[in-house]
C-alpha cells in the first residue's frame, strides 16, 4: 500500500512538474515573440521608419523585455524555493510599515483601476520576528492578485490585527473570487 501511495505521489508531482514548464514555457513565449518580432522590423525597416516610430518600436521591445526579465527572475527563484536552496533571513521588523510600504506601491495602479481601497489595523503594532523579503513578496503577491481579479468599482482590503503570540494581515478583494472546484487545489502550483 505504501508503494502505491509513493507511485501515486511521484505521478502527481511529475504532472505537476510537466504543466510547469508548460505553463512557464506559454508565459515565456508571448513576450519573446513580440520582442523578436519588434527587433525583427526594426532591423528590416529602419531606413523606412521615422525616428517616432523606431522609438515606439523600441519602447515596446523594451517593455516586453522587462516583462521577460521579471518572468524569468520569478522562475529562477520559485526553483530555488522548489529546490529547498532559499535562505531564509528572520529579522525583527515593523510589519505595519511593511504593509503600508507594499500598499504603497499599488495605490496608482488601484486607482487607475478605479477600485476603493480599505485599510484597517491598529496605530501601533508590536514588532514581529521574520523574513522581511518573502512576507514582502507574499503580500505583493496577494496584492497583485486583488488587484488583478477586482473590477473597476469593486473594493480591496487590507488588515493588520495584533493578538497575544502573532500578527495577521488579509487581504480580501469583491473581486471573480476562485471557483469551488479549484479550491482544493489553490496551493498547488
Amino acid at each position: 500500500l505504501a508503494r502505491v501511495a509513493d507511485q501515486t505521489q511521484t505521478r502527481a508531482g511529475e504532472e505537476i512538474r510537466v504543466n510547469f514548464v508548460a505553463n512557464a514555457s506559454h508565459e515565456l513565449r508571448t513576450p519573446l515573440a513580440t520582442l523578436l518580432g519588434y527587433l525583427e522590423t526594426l532591423q528590416v525597416r529602419q531606413a523606412v521608419l521615422t525616428p517616432a516610430e523606431k522609438e515606439t518600436y523600441l519602447q515596446t521591445a523594451l517593455r516586453h523585455t522587462e516583462q521577460l526579465s521579471q518572468l524569468v527572475a520569478k522562475l529562477f527563484e520559485l526553483a530555488k524555493l522548489d529546490s529547498e536552496q532559499a535562505s531564509v533571513f528572520p529579522e525583527p521588523f515593523v510589519l505595519e510599515d511593511l504593509v503600508q510600504d507594499v500598499i504603497q506601491e499599488f495605490q496608482l495602479a488601484i486607482r487607475q483601476k478605479g477600485v476603493k481601497l480599505e485599510t484597517r489595523g491598529p496605530v501601533e503594532l508590536p514588532l514581529v520576528y521574520g523574513d522581511i523579503g518573502l512576507i514582502e513578496r507574499v503580500l505583493r503577491n496577494l496584492l497583485e492578485n486583488a488587484l488583478r481579479y477586482t473590477e473597476a468599482g469593486g473594493t480591496i482590503g487590507v488588515a493588520v490585527t495584533a493578538g497575544a503570540d502573532e500578527c495577521r494581515v488579509e487581504v480580501w478583494d469583491t473581486g471573480t473570487g476562485i471557483e469551488p472546484a479549484d479550491l482544493p487545489r489553490i496551493f498547488v502550483r
